[in-house]
């Protein structure tokens, strides 16, 4: 099953037989953890995966040339970009390791577009990154606004 909605997954969760879960899930993204939705997933016993932790490619968004739709986010990437920098990695394993770092979360679904982005993916996800390096990662990524962290309020833009 996939859905957007923390409400909609916990409603769903009553019927049995789901034993994988995929939802949103980044460092832009928190809901399944605020919500209590990572709690009641591990408590059943089904299994979670990531999807959107590069939140449909706004991540890698060129900061100093941004979509107009986006302006908002730009001085937020580029905070992200000095974080990865100063914690020696790239923004892809801060995205991919702010989602395999928390309590509840299987696995990450990461969409990619060329062969050599799957050895990237991989790297990433072996990485191993301090604590504070992701909780500083998640605190900017949560200070762009709603209506860019959560796509599905983009067709209202």
């Amino acid at each position: 099953m996939s859905s957007y909605d923390a409400d909609e997954v916990m409603d769903l969760l009553d019927i049995e037989g789901f034993d994988i879960l995929q939802i949103p899930f980044s460092i832009f993204d928190r809901r399944a953890h605020t919500s209590g939705l990572l709690d009641r997933t591990n408590a059943l016993g089904v299994a979670v995966c990531a999807r959107s932790i590069f939140l449909q490619g706004l991540l890698f968004l060129d900061p100093m040339r941004p979509d107009p739709d986006f302006r908002d986010a730009a001085p937020h990437l580029s905070a992200l970009r000095g974080i990865a920098a100063e914690a020696g990695c790239d923004l892809a394993t801060i995205a991919i390791q702010g989602a395999l770092d928390m309590e509840g979360i299987a696995t990450v679904i990461v969409g990619l577009y060329a062969a050599d982005q799957v050895d990237q993916a991989v790297a990433s996800a072996a990485a191993r990154l301090d604590t504070s390096v992701i909780e500083e990662a998640i605190r900017v990524a949560g200070a762009i606004p709603a209506n860019i962290r959560d796509p599905r309020l983009w067709r209202q833009r």
